[in-house]
């Protein structure tokens, strides 16, 4: 009998700490999520601390990032749940990202970006972006810019297309 109980407490500590670790919020443009703006959702990072934002929805969808944070936000990923590329959530960021990105670990997956004003990586800052479309940036500088050697940028199976910038 002691054994059943203590395997059914240590399954109860594995659906606790697993329900405590990891959280997650939707955007959709379209309705039927957590949040239908980028901007609302970054604007609650201060007071929420997601580790992942997932895109959902059954069509593409533009997200204009405008809303500075300063929030230290830690680890987080922005992904879309779509593997088809042309049905990728479009990301224009079109402001100064440094506040949001410094000392934050952020990934970014299945999503087309399009930067209007670089990306500035801050110190100790990590920033990841796989299978990730970067195109029609109007960025003349830059892409991405760093801010110091101890931050760090990786792009993986990335494709870059139509930028105003050819430097990264």
């Amino acid at each position: 009998m002691s054994s059943v109980i203590k395997y059914c407490f240590i399954g109860a500590l594995f659906i606790l700490t697993g329900s405590i670790s990891a959280s997650k919020v939707t955007l959709d443009a379209d309705g039927g999520a957590d949040y239908t703006d980028l901007n609302s959702l970054l604007a609650d990072l201060s007071t929420y601390d997601p580790d992942t934002v997932l895109f959902i929805g059954s069509d593409q969808d533009s997200y204009t990032w405008t809303q500075y944070t300063s929030a230290s936000i830690g680890t987080i990923v922005f992904r879309s749940a779509e593997i088809d590329p042309d049905l990728f959530p479009i990301i224009n960021s079109n402001f100064n990202t440094y506040g949001f990105f410094n000392p934050n670990e952020v990934h970014f997956q299945n999503l087309i970006v399009e930067i209007s004003k670089g990306i500035w990586v801050g110190r100790s800052s990590t920033l990841s972006f796989s299978n990730c479309i970067f195109r029609d940036g109007s960025a003349t500088d830059y892409l991405f810019k760093m801010d110091g050697d101890q931050g760090s940028i990786t792009f993986t199976n990335c494709l870059f297309e139509g930028n105003a910038s050819n430097n990264i």
